[in-house]
This record gives C-alpha cells, sequence and structure tokens, in this order.
C-alpha cells in the first residue's frame, strides 16, 4: 500500500470516528455505546466455545436484531478490548461476511443465545492479509489510541490540571 493511500485511509478513519459524536473526553465503552447507537442495534459480547477454530480470538456474527461479537478469553484485558474494538470496527466500516469463515457449527453453545441460522453475516480475527482486515486493525488501533481510559483524566476537575 502507498503513502498516500495510508494516509488517505487513515483520515477516511479518522473521520469515521469524529462522525460518531462522542463527548469530547469518551471512553471506549462510549464508542461501542455510540456504535449501537448509530447502528439502532445492541452489541452482545460474550466468549467464543471451547469448539472454535484454533487461531480465531474473535468473531462478529451479524444477527437479525443485534450484532454479536464472541472472544477468546484473555488473560490481558487491553487483548480483549482490542478485539471487541476490532470487530465493531469492520461493523462501522460495512464489511460484510469473512468467506474465510466457514459455516461451521460448533455444536451449539447451549445458552449463550446463538441462533447460527439467524446469522446474516460473520467476521473473524484470524490474521490481517486482506484490505478490510487492515482496515479494521487500523481503526481499531485508532480508536484505542484516541479514547481515554479510566481514571484520575476522566475526573473534570483534575481535566484542567
Amino acid at each position: 500500500m502507498t503513502a498516500r493511500r495510508r494516509r488517505s485511509t487513515r483520515a477516511r478513519l479518522h473521520a469515521l470516528i469524529d462522525n460518531l459524536e462522542l463527548p469530547a473526553d469518551w471512553t471506549i465503552e462510549e464508542f461501542i455505546a455510540a456504535v449501537e447507537h448509530k447502528r439502532g442495534r445492541p452489541i452482545v459480547r460474550l466468549l467464543l466455545p471451547p469448539t472454535a477454530p484454533v487461531g480465531l480470538c474473535g468473531l462478529w456474527l451479524a444477527c437479525e436484531n443485534h450484532d454479536m461479537i464472541l472472544l477468546r478469553q484473555c488473560s490481558d484485558p487491553a487483548v480483549e478490548h482490542h478485539v471487541v474494538l476490532h470487530e465493531v470496527s469492520h461493523m462501522l466500516l460495512g464489511h460484510g461476511r469473512d468467506p474465510a469463515i466457514p459455516a461451521v457449527h460448533w455444536g451449539g453453545a447451549p445458552g449463550r443465545g446463538i441462533d447460527l441460522s439467524a446469522v446474516r453475516a460473520a467476521r473473524g480475527v484470524s490474521g490481517y492479509a486482506s484490505r478490510e482486515e487492515y482496515e479494521a486493525e487500523l481503526l481499531a488501533t485508532l480508536v484505542g489510541l484516541r479514547a481515554r481510559v479510566d481514571g484520575p483524566r476522566r475526573d473534570p476537575m483534575l481535566k484542567e490540571l
């Protein structure tokens, strides 16, 4: 990818974040809530079932009335947040079904509310070779860099210091 095209992509992704009408000092959770509001549908987060393919660390399922993000349990919350942001980025970018994800039935996942027959599109984080994966990864990174984290910077009195 050329340097000019990367700048163009980066500018487009920054504009996408700016168009969400987030508060001046927003968190990742507020970003996800803004995406839910923009899309008019909730985003449900669950753990991937143990029978999910090895190497798959996140999966977005576009269901009829909601979006579902399934992620592999990780001991690092920052990694889990990034995987969620990556999948939300696919939603914002209008990416459709990932042809690399086979229509596999993972033995249900009872009690998780996953009706695979209602899934209209699926995207998974397992590699970054395609343009769509590159864009989603870059948007997730930009969101992570621009978002505030919990702590003193969130306190209105301390922001002035």
